[in-house]
């Protein structure tokens, strides 16, 4: 797929993530198991902002390390 379609494609899904966490209460959000141990709440965020944290953190030291 091009460009567009894929960034299209994220736009939609980010849109779709966004209307759910609206219609949640913060209690089915963050105080319910969802999957095992953990709330819907803490799932959606292992699986949208976390990555892109963590993968922030890891470049920036491996900038530092090569005084980039």
């Amino acid at each position: 797929e091009d460009f567009i379609s894929l960034t299209s494609k994220l736009s939609q899904t980010v849109e779709a993530i966004l209307a759910l966490i609206e219609k949640k209460s913060q209690q089915e959000l963050y105080e319910v198991a969802w999957y095992k141990k953990w709330t819907l709440g803490r799932m959606i965020q292992f699986n949208t902002s976390s990555p892109y944290s963590n993968a922030k953190t890891r470049i920036s030291k491996w900038k530092k390390i090569r005084d980039i």
